[in-house]
């Protein structure tokens, strides 16, 4: 598991008190008001997460770890499901099972869809997630 640092701006508790009064700074007044719209920060600043550690208390002393564990699982689930499909689709193919190979054709063109649609899907979640860390 990575280390971790307490974090300095929230003091470990997850909830930022930077502002005057005990109060959300403004920074975290605009980091959250700009993510949840919904919700009128205006009305009460006080309870509202930290914005540096999103309101866990701590930071990841070293993000490569998990960064590495973010983006190579899935796409090794993603090639072993893929090719396992391609491999049950020959044998059922060869061996002459047409019932079987017509329910695997459903499954493994299910399967590889949604795979297709999460790496289809995922600059879409990089983009947002870069633009979080670049207001940091």
């Amino acid at each position: 598991m990575a280390e971790t640092i307490s974090c300095a701006h929230c003091s470990k508790t997850g909830t930022c008190e930077n502002g005057t009064g005990g109060m959300a700074c403004q920074l975290c007044v605009a980091r959250w008001s700009k993510r949840n719209a919904t919700f009128d920060f205006k009305a009460d600043l006080k309870g509202i997460p930290c914005s540096t550690c999103w309101g866990k208390g701590f930071i990841y002393k070293s993000l490569s770890e998990q960064s590495r564990f973010d983006n190579t699982v899935p796409a090794v689930l993603g090639g072993v499901l893929a090719g396992l499909s391609f491999a049950l689709l020959f044998y059922l193919s060869h061996t002459g099972n047409g019932e079987g190979f017509n329910k695997a054709l459903v499954f493994t063109g299910t399967l590889l869809g949604s795979i297709t649609g999460y790496y289809f899907g995922a600059p879409k979640r990089a983009r947002n997630k870069q633009s979080d860390d670049e207001e940091s």
